[in-house]
């Protein structure tokens, strides 16, 4: 017996059977999930084809979800056949078919046959194999031709037939593709091979014979079709005998005993729903489109229809279909309580006056794609996952918080929303003692979102700001509404320029709680609760908490690398109104802009490595240098790479002088890539003094400083600093003098530009200059006004690329003579030395009063006015020269 793959079908998966009757059967391979969309997805995608006046076409969509740990899972065919066409042609190139032309007859169970009609599955034929175990034989067997290598799973099914005393017996091998066999290296394992005989259900027309029915029988469901259906032709578990309402269907379960689901076979359409029997499970399900609108009974006005309490399970599977509830007093009650929907529309007062819409007592679940609200108080009370894509429209009643009114959503389990739009307030209430999470990652609209702990001690749940960007038209408000409740916030906030609030209950305690947290936070009460923050970098107003003045601290721990940011550049203290000994724990670093924790307050630092000195502040977060005023009495360390973004400058003040260190070149770097913007700013009115030690700086897009001394006498002193990757150096106005040693500058477009008075001149030394950019740079810059009162001094080493220049001072700028100092320089121009290079230094020359450069290799130095010199006895004459070039010697 032959091997052999069938070809690949390139019209879509379906392969076609032409019969000598009748009927035609169409196979096409189904996806996991699958419904009606899916299979006429399929069919007006598959392989064209045509129908008589006579025939009747079949279509089966084979469905096999393969497991090597759990073997054949959802192993079933899905029939279908045409509804109210005939004759025609379809497939690619033809008209596609509706939904509605279409109909499901049932689900059967699967056969080999089933699997070989499709065009990728694999046949293997391992002939007689006796007694042999079939992984034995498979391994042993010899694979040629089209059998080799095994396909993969992805690529199709692998059907393997084999011959036991001349019986069939076939098998599906669900183990991975490749070379088995004589001829290959993979080992198969016996539960790798899923006999369809064990495994597989038989199909449903086999049961159907078994007890002489005529009619398809679907177990424990009532079907119902709004469209077509008929309450007085209808047959219970018969898909082709659907009810048309479900009054009909309830009254027909009356009686019954076990969970029967009420299955919707029609297909957009909107279907009005009434309250089924109180007190049953109560199952709804589809796998079509439209909506269930459960707004009010039709015959009895305002009616509370689904005022209804279910003992057991509520359970609504209709993830294509949208859920209305528009109506007055809406509520469903059950123990258990499973939703799944596209949409789920609430409006009008659509609340119990004691309950929320929703209420369950155990595990359960909502989640749908949308929930648009209108005027909604309460949507859901219960344990369990929500898990939304997105809320509209929230809008909260002007009601009392307890028994879970005037809240949006009350939970002890999980709650997942990816979006949600807010018009006028909302509030998401946690009660039950459990431990739980809402994660959000949008917020938008207006008015106040209140998240808080209700009812039950011991509350505690989880707010995961997942990079959560919030309107600024919010209000985010947390709640402690009972005691020992935990909230702890974690994740960060994107584009909210506003504080977190906290509130708290007088006479109730309870912990603040901060994880991995990034973000603004309004002050906290410490008379009321505890605080615990790990790995977080929070923003305050003023102070992060306070007490009651002459209060002892309630617990304060920071665990892990925090930074506090007070906005406020006048705070003194980091908690406000503590008693004598209140004690601060910290486990781990912490960075702040303020100087104390409070003048009553003890931090004890539990980590012995911990660099703790007077006035030196170890910077890891650019929080702590941005958009502040620096303390000149602080020394600031670096540590690490503090990367700046738009808007962020790190402004020296006035009075005094900024210290800015790193632990060298390489651990300790300022980074800021924005165009137009540079590193070091002033304030209105100018900056004091600056010292730089041990610091790699670099602008990409933009210079690194834009200075202005505030009195003109002040100095800008920088040791051991590189300027690397910089548009330019930037600008320095006025300073009384400054003082570069051991300064590097590499990889820059452009050079420092000087300007206005410097009392003081300005200072070079070691200076090295390397891998310059662009070709019209210059490292000096006059600016408006310079007037260098004392020397520019530099003994750079310099190589400039083509078009460069070293200086572009000219004469005016200097008021004294000799004060343009270049000396012991060392030159060159993209390697080459030439100092008659006139470019170097183009407005001025080593010849004029101004200039006094001296052994420099590479450029020119300055011709001297006298020379003195000693004869062999010693006698030391000085040489001069006049207008004429006559040389004289005078014995001095």
């Amino acid at each position: 017996m032959g091997i052999s793959i069938k070809p690949k079908n390139n019209g879509g998966g379906g392969a076609t059977i032409e019969q000598d009757n009748i009927n035609k059967t169409l196979y096409y391979t189904a996806a996991i999930p699958f419904n009606s969309i899916s299979a006429l997805t399929k069919i007006n995608n598959g392989p064209a084809f045509g129908v008589s006046e006579i025939e009747e076409p079949l279509f089966k969509f084979v469905q096999v979800s393969l497991s090597p740990s759990s073997g054949l899972l959802n192993a079933k065919v899905f029939v279908y056949q045409l509804n109210n066409v005939g004759k025609g042609s379809y497939g690619t190139g033809n008209p596609p078919l509706t939904l509605n032309q279409i109909e499901e007859t049932g689900q059967i169970g699967i056969e080999a046959t089933d699997l070989t009609q499709l065009a990728d599955t694999q046949i293997i034929d391992l002939g007689e194999i006796g007694a042999t175990e079939i992984h034995t034989a498979f391994d042993a067997h010899t694979f040629i031709d089209a059998e080799n290598p095994v396909q993969d799973q992805e690529d199709g099914y692998r059907v393997v037939n084999t011959l036991n005393n001349g019986d069939l017996v076939q098998y599906l091998f669900i183990g991975l593709g490749g070379e088995y066999g004589t001829t290959g290296t993979e080992i198969t394992l016996k539960k790798e091979f899923v006999p369809f005989t064990e495994l597989l259900p038989r199909k449903l027309s086999e049961f159907v014979d078994d007890i002489g029915a005529t009619d398809a029988i679907i177990g424990n469901t009532i079907f119902i079709d709004t469209v077509n259906g008929n309450d007085d032709t209808a047959v219970i578990e018969n898909r082709g005998k659907p009810f048309k309402t479900d009054f009909g269907a309830y009254a027909a379960r009356v009686g019954l005993v076990g969970n029967w689901i009420y299955y919707y076979i029609d297909n957009n359409v909107t279907r009005i729903m009434n309250a089924p029997i109180s007190g049953n499970n109560y199952f709804l399900k589809t796998d079509n489109g439209g909506v269930f609108d459960f707004s009010m009974n039709p015959t009895i006005t305002n009616s509370p229809v689904y005022h209804l309490t279910v003992s057991g399970f509520f359970s609504i599977d209709t993830p294509f279909s949208n859920l209305l509830f528009h109506g007055v007093k809406n509520h469903v009650g059950s123990n258990k309580l499973n939703i799944i929907a596209n949409k789920i529309e609430l409006s009008g007062s659509a609340n119990h006056p004691d309950h929320a819409v929703f209420q369950a007592d155990e595990l359960s679940k909502i989640e749908c794609n949308t929930f648009n609200l209108n005027s909604i108080s309460a949507i859901a009370s219960f344990v369990g996952l929500i898990k939304v894509n997105k809320i509209l429209n929230i809008q909260q009643m002007p009601r009392g918080f307890y028994k879970q009114l005037g809240t949006i959503l009350s939970f002890s389990k999980d709650i997942e929303i990816n979006e949600i739009n807010v018009v006028g307030g909302a509030s998401f209430a946690s009660g039950g003692g459990g431990y739980n999470k809402i994660k959000i990652n949008k917020i938008s609209g207006f008015g106040v979102v209140e998240f808080s702990s209700y009812g039950v001690a011991s509350t505690s749940f989880i707010i995961d700001f997942n990079k959560t960007v919030i309107d600024n038209s919010l209000d985010i408000v947390i709640t402690y509404r009972c005691s020992n409740s935990d909230i702890t916030v974690t994740g960060s906030i994107s584009s909210y320029n506003k504080y977190i609030a906290y509130n708290g209950q007088a006479g109730r305690s309870f912990n603040y709680k901060f994880k991995n947290f990034t973000g603004k936070v309004g002050a906290l009460n410490n008379t009321l609760g505890s605080c615990y923050i790990e790995n977080s970098n929070i923003e305050f107003e003023n102070s992060l908490m306070y007490v009651s003045e002459g209060t002892t601290l309630l617990p304060v721990v920071f665990k892990g690398v925090n930074s506090l940011t007070s906005n406020n550049p006048n705070q003194e203290s980091i908690i406000e109104g503590a008693a004598i000994g209140s004690i601060v724990d910290v486990y781990g670093v912490l960075t702040t802009n303020i100087k104390s924790f409070g003048k009553n307050i003890t931090a004890i630092q539990h980590n012995n490595t911990f660099k703790d000195k007077k006035n030196e502040l170890v910077v890891r977060s650019r929080y702590e240098l941005i958009n502040r005023t620096l303390d000149t009495n602080t020394t600031y360390i670096v540590d690490g790479t503090i990367t700046l973004l738009a808007g962020e400058f790190i402004e020296v003040p006035a009075g005094g002088n900024l210290t800015l260190n790193g632990y060298g070149l390489e651990a300790s770097k300022i980074i800021k890539d924005v165009a137009g913007e540079s590193i070091f700013s002033s304030p209105v009115g100018g900056s004091g003094g600056m010292q730089i030690d041990s610091l790699k700086l670099s602008t990409p897009q933009s210079g690194i400083f834009n200075l202005t001394d505030a009195t003109g006498f002040n100095a800008l002193e920088f040791i051991k600093v590189n300027f690397e990757d910089c548009a330019s150096l930037g600008e320095m106005k006025g300073f009384r003098q400054g003082l570069w040693t051991n300064i590097g500058m590499f990889s820059c477009a452009d050079g420092l530009t000087l300007t206005g008075t410097w009392l003081g001149g300005f200072r070079t030394k070691e200076v090295i200059v390397r891998n310059l950019t662009g070709t019209t740079g210059t490292l000096f810059k006059k600016g408006a006004g310079l007037d260098f009162k004392s020397r520019f001094y530099t003994d750079a080493n310099i190589d400039i690329p083509t078009g460069w220049k070293i200086a572009d001072f000219e004469a005016a700028n200097f008021s004294n003579p000799k004060t343009f100092q270049l000396q012991n320089m060392i030159v060159t121009r993209a390697g080459v030395s030439n100092e008659t290079d006139a470019l170097y230094v183009p407005n001025i020359t080593e010849e004029s009063p101004k200039c006094d450069w001296a052994g420099n290799v590479g450029m020119p130095n300055s011709s001297i006015e006298f020379q003195k010199l000693r004869s062999p006895d010693n006698t030391v004459f000085k040489l001069t020269v006049d207008n004429a070039g006559v040389v004289t010697a005078t014995s001095v």
